[in-house]
């Protein structure tokens, strides 16, 4: 349970630091300021990306790789499992922020609907527990229609438990 919070909170550290500005678009939306970012030739969404980047959330990365480290020299996990979980962060905080999109997606075409990119901040909060916990129906659509289980919870199980990673 451990190394699946210290994993957890990996993944939010690289949201907090590189993605947080994706949770803006539908501020962006309302105020009418998107219209400047869409005629620029470049990439909408690489722009808004790299809007903003939150400095504080450097603290918390490094801690969460600290405790990493940590929980997985006190588990006697070999370097390469530490080394597995840092590189499936990097893809798992990329499914939170194509998450964040996509709820942003929905409140563009709904005007009702602006808060809908900050419940990726509730999915993460599910994401911190193992999927053993859900019910069968819950698992099924945590793990194949939004895909919260392959965030935090299949690779520990994958990796920590039955030290593999591939089928």
């Amino acid at each position: 349970m451990a190394i699946n919070l210290c994993f957890s909170h990996f993944i939010l550290g690289h949201i907090s630091l590189f993605f947080i500005n994706t949770l803006n678009i539908a501020t962006y939306i309302h105020r009418g300021s998107l219209d400047t970012i869409l005629i620029k030739p470049v990439n909408p969404l690489f722009q808004i990306i790299n809007e903003r980047v939150d400095e504080d959330s450097w603290g918390d990365l490094l801690v969460a790789l600290l405790l990493l480290i940590i929980v997985d020299f006190q588990l006697n996990n070999p370097w390469y499992i530490t080394v597995m979980f840092i590189f499936i962060s990097l893809f798992t905080s990329l499914i939170f922020l194509s998450l964040a999109v996509l709820g942003n997606t929905v409140a563009l075409f709904s005007n009702g609907l602006a808060n809908l990119a900050e419940t990726t901040f509730d999915f993460f909060e599910m994401s911190k527990y193992p999927l053993t916990i859900y019910s069968g129906l819950l698992k099924v659509i945590m793990t194949f229609i939004i895909p919260i289980g392959w965030v935090a919870s299949i690779p520990q199980e994958r990796i920590v438990d039955k030290h593999e990673w591939a089928g």
